[in-house]
């Protein structure tokens, strides 16, 4: 008999029984990956943004499991951004200000969502 990778349970089942994934899985790993690979080229961020997006949407649409363990940080997430959105109110008119708290709410939305993908995979 020889020595296998795998642990004891999968170690006897077939190849192609331990790695089938539904194609569901299949397509938000790959947007996934996508947007982590676009995050390398600095020059164009649009694309990061674009593959963000697109998975954030994909795995929204098959579902994100949230665990309460995971609430105070979504929480204090949410109440530091309402709070920069009110602190922004006076400089409205300026550019660079608005720039930025469009992009520190978007790092926000994508931190929650790592959080919860990432916890997806170690409830399982």
């Amino acid at each position: 008999m020889h020595a296998s990778i795998y642990p004891a349970p999968y170690a006897t089942l077939p190849h192609t029984e331990r790695t089938r994934r539904s194609m569901g899985d299949i397509i938000r790993l790959t947007l996934l990956w996508l947007a982590i690979y676009s995050s390398s080229v600095v020059l164009l961020d649009i694309f990061y943004n674009v593959f963000i997006l697109a998975a954030l949407g994909a795995f929204l649409l098959t579902g994100l499991k949230i665990d309460r363990l995971n609430m105070p940080f979504i929480f204090f997430l949410v109440i530091y951004n309402l709070g920069a959105l009110i602190a922004f109110q006076p400089y409205i008119d300026f550019e660079w200000s608005r720039e930025f708290v469009i992009g520190t709410n978007f790092v926000a939305v994508t931190a929650i969502f790592f959080c919860l993908m990432l916890n997806e995979d170690a409830l399982t």
